[in-house]
């Protein structure tokens, strides 16, 4: 499948039957040719302290998404050829990317912490080397307090038009939805809770007319909820690389006198990167906090400084 391809354009056979074998991966059976079913969601979450019935945010989604391909490989040939990244911090680590793509096959390497590790055997030599794999890239994003800050909509408005972008999971208060492009001031959504009809992804040619939406809503983005996870496809280093360059400058607020990106890149990878982190002395870590007792004047009164020591995790 493509970036441009379209369901109303005639499709070819490879076509029509990549668009199948997709569906049924998401078809609604706890069977390992589903790995994408609510029940294998589902049953992912419980590692991570989610029950069925629990609200998973989107932050929890990506994760939980990532964890599913790993298993996927497993059983689905078709999906070695992507993994799923998930940015740490609201940091995406471009050597992390790179080393996971350029992978030769599964082991067991881990990237980041223990809460984002992807398994992949690491190629030394990977600064130029052609990528084996297609990263898709999840970003867990809060643009703002209780309510989306609009400082950010132009941001949105400018990742959602980008070529590789494959929407955003997020929503409105208690209400998941899946954010797909936008028009004027409004964001365009899927809304997962429609009921359909249950189709049978078991047999061969299944009926796909439900799995289409024809007339997708629309809500105010100013109604949209601020936290949410980006996501992201690039099949090849050449665009991850134009992927990057165009998202630095898409991030920022504009016409802000501080810079607050909704996300940044770094050049290493989240290895170093918690390596650092650990490696301050513990006078680093030492916060000191001064008192001063001061009389009605505003003046400070002379013997009265006290200090306090807070280490700082």
């Amino acid at each position: 499948m493509v970036l441009d391809w379209n369901v109303f354009r005639e499709q070819s056979r490879e076509h029509d039957t990549y668009r199948r074998q997709i569906i049924r991966w998401f078809g609604d059976f706890p069977s390992e040719n589903s790995p994408f079913s609510i029940h294998r969601l589902v049953e992912a979450g419980k590692s991570h302290g989610k029950q069925p019935g629990d609200w998973y945010g989107p932050s929890s989604v990506a994760f939980i998404l990532r964890e599913s391909m790993q298993k996927a490989i497993e059983t689905q040939p078709l999906l070695e050829n992507v993994v799923v990244y998930v940015a740490q911090d609201c940091t995406v680590y471009k050597k992390d990317i790179h080393e996971m793509c350029c992978a030769r096959g599964r082991s067991t390497t881990k990237f980041g912490s223990s809460s984002d590790s992807t398994e992949t055997v690491v190629d030394t030599q990977t600064e130029e080397e052609e990528w084996k794999r297609a990263a898709i890239i999840l970003v867990p994003v809060r643009l703002g307090g209780e309510e989306l800050n609009p400082v950010y909509i132009p941001c949105i408005k400018s990742l959602l038009a980008q070529d590789g972008c494959i929407g955003i999971i997020g929503g409105k208060p208690k209400t998941s939805l899946y954010f797909v492009g936008w028009q004027d001031d409004k964001v365009i959504y899927l809304d997962p809770h429609y009921c359909q009809d249950a189709i049978d992804t078991r047999e061969r040619n299944f009926p796909i007319q439900t799995f289409h939406c024809l007339s997708p809503r629309k809500i105010s983005l100013t109604k949209m909820d601020p936290s949410c996870t980006i996501g992201f496809y690039c099949k090849t280093r050449a665009e991850f690389n134009s992927f990057v360059k165009q998202t630095e400058e898409m991030i920022s607020p504009p016409k802000q006198k501080l810079s607050y990106p909704m996300f940044v890149f770094n050049e290493g990878n989240s290895t170093d990167a918690n390596i650092e982190s650990d490696s301050f002395e513990k006078e680093d870590c030492l916060l000191r906090v001064k008192h001063y007792k001061m009389d009605q004047y505003g003046r400070i009164r002379s013997g009265t400084e006290e200090t306090e020591e807070f280490v700082v995790l």
